[in-house]
């Protein structure tokens, strides 16, 4: 009976967590990899804006 009882708790324990690892990778590394994103969106708009200006001002 205790190995039934152990099982059932480790299970719970298993499935709390998973829902544990979901609401963290929800609430945390969802808004941080938006982030990143947009970070690294507006760092390459950045690169492109400059190589594009240092590109006109040759010509010039």
């Amino acid at each position: 009976r205790s190995d039934i009882a152990v099982w059932n708790l480790s299970k719970k324990n298993l499935d709390g967590w998973r829902w544990f690892c979901k609401t963290v990778c929800r609430n945390v590394l969802e808004p941080v990899l938006t982030v990143s994103a947009s970070v690294m969106k507006l760092h390459l708009y950045f690169l492109c804006d400059v190589q594009l200006f240092s590109r006109l001002k040759d010509n010039s």
